[in-house]
């Protein structure tokens, strides 16, 4: 059994196909009605299959254009337990990197402090939000 973000994201994806595992990098788009029928908003999902392996792929969807609209959601494949955890920390690890890298090239020190509250404001101000000094 494969998970891909058409699994953990249904509602989005409004699709009749069957799953199928994520190769490489994949992108798809889904349209959401936002209260009227006028105005609607567009998903774009990035899904990086193949485990640690195309982490160089990460600068398609993460970039200066989109860090300001950016949600990451990692899903993981339990059927491996071996492997799981190593995946899930070079992940991690690989999309920090790749955050402050695009971070960095912005040089604003102002969108840095935005996007922190709105982290903030999201999770909650118990949770202190580390920074790695970009």
């Amino acid at each position: 059994m494969t998970c891909d973000g058409a699994d953990v994201f249904p509602a989005l994806c409004s699709r009749d196909e069957q799953t199928k595992r994520t190769i490489a990098l994949e992108y798809s788009y889904s349209r959401l009605n936002r209260g009227s029928k006028l105005s609607r908003d567009v998903i774009h999902m990035w899904e990086l299959g193949g485990g640690t392996s195309l982490l160089k792929l990460l600068e398609i969807p993460i970039n200066p254009s989109t860090i300001l609209s950016l949600v990451i959601v990692l899903v993981v494949d339990l059927s491996q337990p071996e492997i799981m955890w190593v995946t899930l920390e070079t992940l991690l690890q690989s999309l920090r990197s790749r955050v402050d890298l695009v971070l960095k090239e912005i040089g604003d020190v102002s969108l840095i402090n935005t996007l922190q509250e709105r982290a903030i404001a999201r999770v909650g101000g118990e949770h202190r939000v580390r920074h790695s000094g970009v």
